[in-house]
């Protein structure tokens, strides 16, 4: 399948392809569509990160999903690496047991490595407990890297509260979708705000089917190569997966 003109390639370190798991894909046709769709926009490898609670408890669910969809992008996107992972929910309250899952693997990390895609409640959460989380996880052996951080307003109104989270040893990722095609100028202004202050790590597009928050990639890498330094936009958009997740 031939790259579309000018695609920034992209490691898509967030997506809930895997069918009949969580709320993402409905179908392994719906899957593959959106594994099309990526690949045409650029993306050279992705992540597919159901939410843990979906996978608690059907985990051989999960990975017969994965395995499905690597035979068959083997075949049909032969240069397209999928790799496994999910979106683990945590608070103050469940971060003991969500650290417990993932050392007992009944939760994949991403890509059997270290790293942990973590996700808080976008509400009801506050700066003191996402603290305690990620100390808690760190602390555990873990690296927590923070899903679509433009999107937690106990973190974002005050962004040296990123820089916190950075210090007690999360990472960022942030959707594409957000820096280029996001409507709240607010939510969009952050996820820029961080970009430009060089303080994301990974990308991800959080897609989750063909017809509720697909793949939106171009828009955004686009904005990233033409608002970022050389060296940093390359990091963002596939390096630093390339270098901490891929090896």
């Amino acid at each position: 399948m031939p790259e579309t003109k000018n695609t920034c390639k992209v490691i898509d370190i967030h997506m809930h392809a895997v069918p009949f798991v969580d709320d993402g894909a409905a179908s392994i046709e719906m899957a593959m569509a959106m594994l099309r769709d990526a690949y045409k926009q650029g993306a050279r490898a992705i992540f597919l990160t159901s939410h843990s609670w979906g996978i608690d408890g059907i985990l051989g669910d999960y990975y017969t999903g994965v395995h499905h969809l690597t035979k068959l992008c083997a075949k049909e996107l032969p240069d397209l690496t999928l790799a496994e992972g999910c979106e683990v929910h945590v608070n103050p309250g469940t971060v003991d047991e969500a650290i417990a899952q993932l050392k007992n693997e009944e939760l994949p990390t991403l890509n059997k490595t270290e790293y942990v895609l973590i996700e808080f409640s976008t509400y009801g959460i506050t700066f003191e407990g996402m603290k305690k989380c990620v100390m808690k996880i760190v602390s555990a052996g873990f690296v927590p890297v923070l899903a679509h951080t433009e999107r937690y307003d106990r973190i974002i109104e005050d962004i040296s509260r990123v820089r916190i989270l950075k210090q007690m040893g999360a990472m960022v990722q942030i959707n594409l979708f957000s820096l280029a095609e996001e409507k709240d100028e607010i939510r969009a202004g952050w996820a820029r705000q961080m970009f430009c202050e060089e303080l994301v790590d990974f990308v991800g597009t959080d897609a989750h089917r063909t017809t509720h928050r697909p793949p939106c990639i171009k828009k955004g890498a686009e904005w990233i190569r033409e608002n970022g330094k050389r060296n940093y936009a390359n990091a963002v958009l596939y390096g630093n997966a390339e270098k901490l997740l891929l090896m």
